[in-house]
């Protein structure tokens, strides 16, 4: 039977490959922030992070009654890298390095 054959080592493998992934982008996101847009809202990795925002504006009134438009970021979540490539890392490294069961044979097989 071949390393790969269990489907655990499949897994383990594209989950290695995400960590893997996941690792680059953070070391990237260190020193050049990238962001990409969809659907009027916008995703950004940098400093170690990926976050979710929207730039929107917003009309506010002043002591003296003009109305002000106001630009406003608003960010809907923000994750560390670490907490995507920790977890990842060790589930592959579980699934890839763990011993596959041996099938106990009863007195009938015998």
């Amino acid at each position: 039977m071949g390393y790969f054959k269990p489907w655990r080592r499949k897994i383990g493998m594209i989950t290695l490959v995400l960590a893997c992934l996941s690792a680059a982008g953070w070391a990237r996101s260190i020193s050049v922030e990238d962001v990409f847009s969809f659907g009027g809202r916008q995703l950004r990795s940098h400093s170690g992070l990926i976050e979710e925002f929207v730039d929107t504006s917003i009309d506010l009134t002043d002591f003296f009654g003009q109305i002000r438009t106001t630009r406003v970021r608003v960010t809907y979540w923000r994750v560390p890298y670490w907490s995507i490539v920790v977890p990842l890392t060790l589930l592959s490294a579980y699934l890839l390095l763990s011993k596959p069961r041996v099938a106990k044979q009863t007195a009938e097989s015998t």
